[in-house]
Formats: structure tokens, C-alpha cells, sequence
């Protein structure tokens, strides 16, 4: 497996991704996994194509374009709510990991995504789940190198799942072409239309269409997943601790009070806001990162010898005990101002760090806070009977067969509109 050592020093981790960057590249194992999953996006992009895209793709999350994203954000809330309200009118449980997803898809099919048109998304859901499972999972072919296109089990098994991942970005792409090219069409400010205007600064060529797919693909899994885990961890986490759970609560009913959802009120939530911070602290979206080598260097006094593997896992850091005040204890008050401000750099990497860090951080953010308080207005969760919470990793991490909790109503007034 060669020469790999796990670094959690902040200092030497603000070394490797942001001061001595250029010197640590992504590893040959991770480069296969992100090129199966993510293809050639944004994600998997190096060098100038990636700062090229990069840029392409910034305008989608200045702050006026966050802002005007409330609403379609609010009505994916909205819609997500009266799901769960049935079920808590029948008296059953659901699936909070899928219910999620579902609601995070919503979100794009009303903001950056507008093309998708299917409006079960459940089953985009459960496809984009299955097709990270088979392409995201590192097996023996992998670790002896063989060529990429000989399947792993899991890839054979997830054969239809990442088909259908495909000819779904096919369809959203074809669809916003064919808008473009009608008569009297105003250029849109999506993320499907960027795509298809871009041309290379330096080249002046247009983005293939196996690109545009991919980062179609790309952002249909991340821009779902991610948020999808920090709600269903929150919503568990909350589950077990009726203080904190209280606490959310109270804020909602000060702040919004029945009022419709806005930007500025989306900043008067700091508690909301800190239990989704605390879940992915304790749950990590990505829990490993990892770079190579490329020149000798030193990290934390040790020479580290070109062709070393650097594993920065920001599943041990957000849980270790000399950066953390008991680590393992579910805590959202570490993020409030005041304590939040104690918390070492480089630490905290929900969304990475350095100049690779995740693109729709504060999209992220601003979507998990409206989605967690439209819920908590006016319902409350509990884990159902029996359940049994266990982590699987897989390119994200999640509940391993999805988290059965029975919503009750918390109060007769329903979410704010």
C-alpha cells in the first residue's frame, strides 16, 4: 500500500492544503474513485481546467444568488413538511435519510437544476444512493491497479443504478439545449446553461458534452447527499438530546414565529444553524481526504519522503481530544458566538479547506438551516422502536439502511409558508 501517514495536526494540515498545496496532489487511488464518480467535473478537474470551471461556476453562489434561492429553497421545505405531517397524522414512521434526499433534490429542481423534470425524487434518490454505493466503493481491483474498465462486484451489482444516473444528465442536458435553442429564449443563469455557454479563456473551446454530463451527474449526487446527511444526522442527534431539541425549538418560535422564511431571518437562527454544524463535526460529509507527495517535505518535524500518501481524516480531527472538549459528546453550543471563535483552524473540515473547498458551502448551509427549521416548526422526531443506528461510508456517510423515525406534530399551526 506503500508509505501512508495520517496527519490531524492543524498546522500541518493547513500545510498541505493551503501553504505547501501545490506540492500535495490527489493520490492515484482517490483519482480513479473521482473519476468513476464524478467523471471529468468540477470535482475530479485539475490543474488550469479546474480553475476554469471553477470560475465558470462561481457566479451560481455570490451571496445576491443565495438570496434569491430562498424561495424555491422554502418551497422545497414546505413540501418536505406536509410529507412528514401525513405521516405523523397516520401515526407511522419514515425514512428521514431518504425523506431528505428527497427534499435536497427538491431544492435543486428549484434553484441551480430547474431541468429536472421527474417529480419523483425518491427514485432519484434511491439511484443516486445506489450508484455511489457501486461506483464510489474501493475494491481489490482498484487496489492492484488493474484497468479501469474491469468492474468490481459492487459495480456490477449498482450496473443499472449508475445507467440511470447517466441517461438522467443526459435527459436535464438535452432539455435545457433545446430551450436554449428556441426562438426568443432570455440566457438563464442556471447551472445547465453555464455549462453549455462556457468557452475556455485560454483555448476558446466549448465544454464537451461528456462534461457538461458529469457535472450534471456531479452535482445532482453532491448537491443532495451532502445536505441530506447534515439533516438526518441533526434530526437523530436532536432525537437523543430533548435539552438541545428544546432549545431549536424555542429559537424557531421566537424568531420566525409563523412568518415566511427570508435571507435575514435564515441569519437570526444561530442555534439551528449550530446543530447542523455540530452533526457534521461529529458526521463529516467527506471523512477521508487524502494527497501525495510530490517533493520531500516536513509536517510537524518529520520529513515526509516524496510519494508518501498524506490521510487527513476529518472523521478523527472533529473527534479528537487534544482539539476537542469531549469530542464524542453531541454539543451545539460549541458553535455559538463566543465558543465558536476558540475553535482551531483547520480543525473543522466539513467541506474541506484551501483553494479545493466545496464550491456550495454557504448554498449548503443556507439550504440545511430553511429545511431544518420549516421541519422543527411544527414537528418533532423520534427514533422508531428497534432501530438500530449504524454508520456506512461511502463517498458520504450515512445511517447503513436508513433511519426509520416517527414524526408527531409539535404544535397545530403548520410550517410557515
Amino acid at each position: 500500500m506503500g508509505h501512508r501517514i495520517v496527519v490531524s495536526d492543524p498546522t500541518a494540515i493547513k500545510r498541505v492544503l493551503v501553504d505547501n498545496a501545490s506540492n500535495y496532489a490527489r493520490d492515484k487511488l482517490q483519482r480513479r474513485i473521482l473519476l468513476r464518480t464524478t467523471g471529468r467535473s468540477l470535482f475530479s478537474a485539475e490543474g488550469s481546467d479546474w480553475q476554469w470551471q471553477r470560475r465558470l461556476l462561481a457566479p451560481l453562489f455570490t451571496p445576491r444568488q443565495l438570496a434569491s434561492y430562498v424561495p424555491g429553497m422554502v418551497g422545497a421545505a414546505v413540501a418536505a413538511s406536509a410529507r412528514l405531517a401525513s405521516a405523523a397524522d397516520s401515526s407511522t414512521a419514515a425514512d428521514v435519510s431518504l425523506e431528505m434526499a428527497r427534499a435536497t433534490l427538491d431544492v435543486l429542481a428549484r434553484t441551480i437544476l430547474p431541468d429536472i423534470v421527474e417529480d419523483d425524487f425518491a427514485d432519484i434518490a434511491v439511484s443516486i444512493r445506489k450508484f455511489a454505493d457501486g461506483a464510489g466503493a474501493v475494491s481489490l481491483v482498484d487496489l492492484l491497479e488493474l484497468p479501469a474498465w474491469v468492474p468490481g462486484f459492487r459495480r456490477l451489482r449498482a450496473f443499472r443504478a449508475i445507467r440511470s444516473v447517466t441517461k438522467r444528465a443526459r435527459k436535464i442536458v438535452a432539455s435545457r439545449r433545446a430551450m436554449a435553442g428556441a426562438p426568443g429564449h432570455a440566457a438563464a443563469n442556471d447551472l445547465v446553461s453555464l455549462l453549455l455557454a462556457a468557452r475556455h479563456p485560454e483555448t476558446g473551446r466549448s465544454m464537451g458534452e461528456t462534461e457538461i454530463e458529469d457535472n450534471v451527474s456531479t452535482f445532482l449526487g453532491a448537491g443532495s447527499d451532502t445536505v441530506a446527511g447534515a439533516l438526518t444526522w441533526s434530526l437523530y442527534l436532536l432525537s437523543q438530546s430533548p435539552e438541545f431539541r428544546d432549545r431549536v425549538e424555542r429559537e424557531l418560535d421566537d424568531v420566525v414565529a409563523g412568518r415566511p422564511m427570508t435571507h435575514e431571518l435564515v441569519e437570526r437562527l444561530p442555534f439551528t444553524r449550530a446543530v447542523i454544524e455540530e452533526a457534521m463535526r461529529l458526521y463529516p460529509p467527506a471523512p477521508l481526504l487524502s494527497r501525495a507527495a510530490l517533493r520531500d517535505d516536513v509536517l510537524c518535524d518529520r520529513k515526509i519522503p516524496a510519494g508518501s500518501v498524506i490521510i487527513i481524516a476529518p472523521w478523527l480531527v472533529h473527534r479528537h481530544r487534544l482539539l476537542w472538549d469531549d469530542p464524542l459528546v453531541f454539543d451545539p453550543r460549541r458553535f455559538l458566538p463566543g465558543r465558536r471563535e476558540r475553535i482551531r483552524r483547520f480543525s473543522y473540515l466539513p467541506f474541506g479547506a484551501g483553494p479545493r473547498i466545496c464550491i456550495g458551502m454557504n448554498f449548503a448551509m443556507q439550504e440545511a438551516v430553511i429545511l431544518l427549521a420549516h421541519l422543527l416548526t411544527s414537528l418533532r422526531f423520534a427514533l422508531a422502536p428497534g432501530v438500530s443506528v449504524r454508520v456506512f461510508q461511502c463517498v458520504t456517510l450515512r445511517p447503513e439502511g436508513g433511519l426509520a423515525m416517527i414524526p408527531e406534530r409539535r404544535r397545530s399551526a403548520g410550517p410557515p409558508d
